[in-house]
């Protein structure tokens, strides 16, 4: 049995300790005391080349979180959000097409999964934020094979976060045989996507490209070898946010239209919200508006706390030992 005492204190296993509690939570995550721990280092596919979920030594991971960062800023975020509105609109036009063609047959509209919808989307923001180019899931069925790919490529990661030794064995070769050959096609799809993406200029686009080039140049004050490194940072970095990011955005949205489809006072108010401040889907984008909506963000956090995106057992390890919610943990 993992804990004979129920409560926010678990024990794993030999120095090992679960901790459930918000407070706790901050407390770990605001320390500098805590370090990552070498179970990360399973998680790298290529060596030396790292993301900034699996960098373990600290300069790795402060290095590629700004790399990362950067792409998140105010300023690149405005540059590339002509580009996400693009593709958020062709979701929006194919609910449309689908209503309209429903019911012109018959009273009663084609359910559509909106999960299934908000994946397609949530792949091709990425793809272009990542690559430049679209993964072209909303128009096109030829790279739905990338769904069968996440599942697997989470739950390889969480075994080899608990234990590295099945690194050794390959494990998804043993037991994700399908899985292991969907992923040499993504890597197949991805690597052309980067090609293609190495062609052009790097500012030709707001992507994820030009940060990681600016950052490599800066550390190598010279181009030699930048393209071999450029391929390797770009692979690791956009297929990490890739995984991290359809899911969870899918995930979020569906919760956030399934609840207010139940509470029709929220959505009463939340709709008046948003008609009430803008006159024409146009008009719509970040801004001093949309942050000032109140309703709509309770909906948002309520949806994420009641259906979390994703759940997971991170590791980590401290240093020279702490105090956490009342436990004293030795070094």
């Amino acid at each position: 049995m993992i804990n004979m005492t129920p409560g926010s204190v678990i024990r794993l296993g030999p120095n090992e300790l679960g901790f459930n509690s918000a407070e706790a939570l901050k407390e770990i995550y605001s320390s500098k005391n805590v370090q990552k721990s070498k179970g990360y280092a399973a998680l790298v596919t290529t060596p030396g080349v790292h993301n900034v979920h699996n960098a373990v030594d600290f300069s790795i991971h402060k290095h590629k979180r700004s790399v990362v960062f950067k792409g998140f800023s105010i300023p690149s975020l405005l540059a590339f959000e002509p580009t996400m509105i693009s593709t958020i609109n062709l979701l929006i036009q194919n609910l449309v097409k689908t209503s309209i063609k429903s019911e012109s047959q018959n009273n009663w509209l084609t359910p559509i999964n909106m999960g299934t919808s908000f994946k397609h989307m949530s792949f091709d923001v990425m793809g272009e934020f990542g690559f430049g180019q679209s993964f072209n899931l909303q128009t096109s069925s030829e790279n739905h094979f990338l769904f069968g790919i996440i599942p697997g490529i989470l739950t390889r990661g969480g075994i080899l976060l608990q234990c590295q030794a099945f690194q050794k064995i390959g494990i998804e070769r043993i037991f994700y045989r399908k899985v292991h050959t969907a992923v040499r096609k993504y890597h197949s799809t991805v690597s052309k996507l980067v090609a293609d993406r190495l062609k052009e200029d790097k500012n030709a686009k707001s992507d994820l490209f030009s940060f990681i080039f600016d950052a490599q140049y800066s550390n190598n004050g010279k181009h030699e070898d930048i393209k071999t490194m450029m391929i390797s940072e770009l692979f690791t970095d956009s297929g990490f946010l890739l995984a991290a990011s359809s899911d969870t955005s899918s995930t979020t949205l569906s919760a956030l239209l399934f609840y207010l489809s139940r509470y029709p006072k929220c959505y009463e108010k939340v709709t008046t919200e948003i008609r009430s401040s803008f006159s024409s889907l146009s008009e719509i984008h970040s801004g001093p508006k949309i942050t000032s909506f109140k309703h709509l963000r309770a909906c948002i956090e309520e949806a994420l706390r009641m259906s979390p995106s994703l759940g997971s057992d991170s590791r980590e390890k401290f240093v020279l030992g702490a105090s956490q919610s009342m436990v004293i943990l030795s070094p």
